[in-house]
């Protein structure tokens, strides 16, 4: 069956967050710069207590405990917006161009204004639903995403998705609550 759908900014940077947080690369440099960052202000909190010099003790002692838990926000943030603006620099032309996805016996297809393309259903590593897109990642780390808001008949364009997915064993990975 054929659906169209374009694709907006927000989509593209979903995109990028969630590779970005699927990553175990990143999630072990968040955590060590996270404790790392406060042992480093409780370890000189505790050389300003034993100087007996407590306000200065008692700020960094606040500041490592304040870091420990606002790093993961501001880290968040700045991700964000840099991949923002990464995103309106390189795929500005894709965003509310229409395009057309095609699910057959053997093959996807999409077809925009830019050409075409055509994957066969062995090429796919995984199919990701998330509140907003599903994400149809292939083994080249070629991915195509489809946005549940303009996807004509998403419901049914998931559905058949699904089917073939368990028909062919591809990993389906329904995340409903997942969030940057």
């Amino acid at each position: 069956m054929k659906y169209t759908y374009h694709v907006k900014e927000k989509d593209f940077l979903n995109f990028q967050l969630f590779h970005l947080s699927q990553a175990e690369e990143f999630r072990a440099r968040l955590r060590k710069q996270r404790i790392s960052i406060m042992l480093l202000n409780i370890a000189f909190g505790i050389f300003f207590a034993l100087e007996k010099k407590f306000l200065i003790t008692s700020i960094f002692v606040t500041i490592g405990i304040l870091w420990f838990f606002l790093y993961p926000n501001r880290i968040k943030r700045i991700y964000k917006r840099r991949f923002q603006n990464e995103i309106k620099e390189k795929y500005q032309q894709h965003f509310g161009v229409d395009a057309a996805f095609e699910i057959n016996e053997t093959t996807l297809k999409t077809v925009d204004k830019g050409g075409f393309s055509e994957k066969r259903y062995d090429d796919i590593l995984k199919i990701v639903h998330l509140p907003e897109e599903t994400f149809i990642i292939f083994k080249n780390k070629q991915t195509f995403i489809l946005p549940k808001d303009a996807t004509e008949n998403y419901g049914s364009m998931k559905n058949e998705l699904n089917t073939k997915a368990q028909q062919l064993n591809i990993t389906v990975q329904d995340l409903p609550d997942w969030k940057f």
